[in-house]
């Protein structure tokens, strides 16, 4: 089945209506856009804990929702795993027990609850904590439990509502590299939802950006940066990603691009990555720099967005980037569509993240 989801939705929220039509396949989708845009009113529609004024919701061929013919499924018949911002971990019980918990709401006996649970435990590689309260639990520890209550119930679709929020930037990389390897392994459609779009760097195979109860544009984050439908999500994504292989040497790594193109970074990192590079440290120049800057990248200016008080220029080399750069900048240069520049940033300017499918 090529989309085993489909959701038609129509809510009246504070402010504004949510209006969103979306089709998703055995990926990882994310919905990212500013607080208050309806992305967790659309996942609280999907999982059933929120009915739409009008609505459809079809996950592999089975009607969860329709208002029209008077379909809602409750939300414990729904098949759907859900991961909550902080984890929303119950404190009062022990690992296993919130992992088990689902399972016991559905009937099951104690023993056979907390022996799958003790299997999903282990498979997250989180078997340890079993005897653990929440409380005690770092970051990264509550997130990965709650991503093994979630998936226990053998559910048709996950939902991970802001999944990396407070983390630090080290839990940050280790529970996306876990959610990268694990949502992977389920080979289940994945919904994400984040308000910060570089949390879903490498995460997801689509974006799609919400502003106001309405996605303003979907598809690739490479396709969003290069050419985006609005000043919105211009600013919004605000970020260059390229996949790569990256390999350690001699305190630097060299990243080998999908294009024919090599990138340098101060980031350790193996293996496959994903490459982020913020619009603002590229430099634009008309002719070859003299400066430090170790990444190089040369082709004609293709677009140029105003974005404030500045602009973001989309230079057609292979790959394509974007810089950010201000509006004296383009006078002086002459920064036009057309013109051939060569686009550099420093090492230090080269983030390295996981990706999908690594």
């Amino acid at each position: 089945m090529g989309h085993p989801v489909r959701i038609q939705i129509r809510h009246r929220l504070s402010g504004f209506e949510l209006d969103v039509r979306l089709e998703a396949g055995r990926e990882m989708l994310a919905l990212v856009g500013p607080s208050g845009a309806g992305k967790s009113s659309l996942l609280r529609v999907v999982a059933g804990l929120l009915r739409p004024d009008a609505g459809m919701v079809e996950v592999n061929g089975r009607v969860l929702l329709d208002t029209a013919k008077g379909i809602d499924v409750p939300a414990n018949e729904r098949r759907v795993g859900l991961v909550f911002q902080e984890g929303a971990l119950f404190p009062h019980l022990s690992v296993l027990d919130n992992v088990a918990f689902g399972l016991r709401a559905r009937g099951a006996s104690r023993a056979d609850a907390e022996a799958t649970a003790r299997d999903a435990l282990e498979r997250l590689d989180a078997g340890a904590l079993a005897a653990a309260r929440p409380p005690k639990l770092s970051g990264g520890e509550r997130r990965r439990v709650a991503l093994a209550r979630a998936v226990v119930t053998d559910p048709e679709i996950l939902l991970l509502d802001e999944p990396l929020t407070s983390l630090d930037a080290v839990t940050k990389g280790q529970v996306a590299a876990d959610l990268v390897r694990r949502v992977g392994e389920l080979g289940i459609p994945s919904l994400l939802v984040s308000h910060d779009f570089e949390d879903v760097l490498g995460l997801a195979s689509r974006v799609a950006v919400m502003e106001r109860g309405r996605i303003v544009q979907h598809g690739a984050m490479d396709d969003l940066v290069r050419s985006p439908a609005s000043p919105f999500v211009a600013a919004f994504a605000g970020v260059n990603f390229f996949q790569g292989t990256a390999h350690h040497r001699d305190g630097i790594t060299e990243i080998l691009g999908r294009e024919p193109a090599t990138f340098v970074s101060t980031d350790v990192a193996e293996g496959p990555v994903g490459v982020v590079i913020h619009p603002w440290d590229v430099v634009l120049t008309t002719s070859r720099p003299s400066g430090s800057a170790q990444n190089l990248l040369e082709g004609p200016i293709e677009r140029v967005v105003p974005v404030g008080n500045r602009a973001r220029v989309v230079v057609a080399s292979r790959p394509a980037v974007v810089a950010e750069v201000t509006q004296e900048s383009i006078d002086r240069l002459g920064l036009a569509p057309g013109v051939t520049v060569i686009a550099s940033w420093k090492a230090t300017g080269t983030r390295l993240v996981p990706v999908a499918g690594s």
